[in-house]
């Protein structure tokens, strides 16, 4: 279902009055990085873009129509995007300090090892589509054959422990959606110092439970085309049957996604202070083997984990005591192919060859969000480095600001 753009705020945007006006379509070219900044002259420029306004339609009539109609009657957005806002702006202004970063540490050849080295080396290494296309499923490979050797509800719940991830964030992100079984969120507790792992539903391809249960046109296209896509990459990884399982995963989904609280009931934090004894686990939730699960996810140590949406976990967790094992494995086999041709944080391709990508972006990127087309290589190496590498990226950063601040001349205070 396709986003809309994000338009109210750049109609009366402060401070990027210059950068808004002089906006235009993305270059397509998959290898190059973004252009060279703008001189620091026009970025200092700031006020109202009048510009932006239509002064035919009165404020009082239709506000949104009069501070940004004149704006979106001109404005196209780059066919790499679903939307476009101020904040966009910013993101294009970090890309082009990031590309420049980035190559000037590959040019100085740093040492192996050191974090220049790793930024660089991973740079390189995503834009080297030969060798993907090369490698094709080798990275993946011991994930699908841990999968394909599940053969006990223990083996399913170790390899669906071993999944898990701190990927979700319901206070400060509003972030519910991880396509693993479960997510965790590690935050001190609402009502202790202490902090402690919280456990969230999940497990879901599709962005919310509505895409699977709801009666609505759109909904019932999402599925149609969500189904294709799933017997596609399947098939496309050589994986028999794929139509058929294709079925089987999709109707697996639709159970886990009736056992998910709706989301407006994820946002009501009142009711997500469920504090759960580990050893409670298995008579609270039973179906999982919960000794299992937790020693391969790392949370065996902690002595109790808050339960978010204690129905949710507990039905779920009933899923995985009762659906066949065989359509958990396709599932999960699935699940591996799709998370490593669609980088869900970064909400763009991911790392496989160009015909899963292509087919991810086609229902992640089109069906569901509307973008024409995906965002050149050269941009999504820069998104996939500063996403995989933060810490190092953001010392490098840091000492190139230090670096400048110490060629700067002295000055004194007007003031002393």
């Amino acid at each position: 279902m396709p986003y809309r753009p994000n338009v109210l705020c750049l109609g009366l945007t402060l401070a990027l009055a210059a950068s808004l006006t002089a906006c235009k379509p993305a270059p397509t070219d998959t290898t190059s990085a973004p252009a060279p900044a703008k001189t620091a002259a026009a970025a200092a420029k700031s006020g109202i873009d009048l510009t932006g306004l239509d002064k035919a339609v009165k404020p009082g009539d239709d506000f949104d129509a009069f501070a940004n109609g004149g704006w979106r009657k001109t404005f196209e957005i780059p066919a790499d995007r679903s939307n476009y806002g101020a904040f966009t702006v910013l993101l294009e202004t970090a890309e082009r300090r990031n590309a420049a970063l980035i190559a000037e540490l590959a040019a100085a050849k740093p040492a192996p090892g050191s974090d220049a080295r790793r930024i660089a080396d991973f740079h390189a290494a995503y834009l080297d589509e030969a060798g993907i296309e090369k490698r094709g499923l080798q990275a993946l490979q011991p994930q699908l054959d841990a999968v394909e050797a599940i053969a006990s509800r223990g083996d399913l719940s170790r390899v669906l422990g071993a999944s898990v991830r701190a990927d979700t964030d319901p206070l400060n992100a509003t972030n519910f959606h991880t396509a693993n079984l479960f997510g965790v969120f590690v935050a001190q507790g609402l009502q202790e110092r202490a902090y402690v792992a919280t456990l969230m539903q999940g497990g879901l391809g599709m962005p919310d439970r509505e895409y699977y249960l709801s009666a609505d046109k759109e909904m019932a296209d999402a599925r149609k085309a969500y189904e294709t896509y799933v017997a596609a990459l399947l098939k496309h990884a050589g994986i028999a049957d794929a139509e058929t399982k294709a079925k089987s995963i999709l109707a697996l989904e639709t159970k886990i996604a009736k056992a998910h609280a709706p989301l407006i009931d994820s946002q009501n934090v009142h009711k997500a202070n469920n504090p759960w004894e580990t050893v409670a686990f298995a008579q609270r939730a039973p179906g999982m083997d919960w000794n299992a699960f937790f020693a391969a996810a790392g949370l065996d140590a902690q002595p109790k984990i808050v339960v978010w949406q204690p129905g949710a976990i507990a039905g779920i967790a009933a899923l995985v005591g009762s659906e066949p094992l065989p359509a958990w494995k396709d599932y999960l086999a699935f699940h591996a192919l799709n998370h490593a041709a669609w980088n869900e944080a970064l909400r763009g391709p991911g790392e496989l060859p160009k015909a899963y990508i292509d087919l991810a972006f086609g229902f992640h990127g089109t069906t569901l969000a509307g973008t024409p087309q995906a965002r050149a290589r050269g941009k999504r190496a820069l998104d996939a480095t500063s996403h995989s590498l933060p810490p190092s990226r953001a010392r490098r950063r840091r000492a190139r600001a230090a670096s400048a601040r110490s060629t700067r001349p002295a000055t004194r205070s007007a003031t002393r």
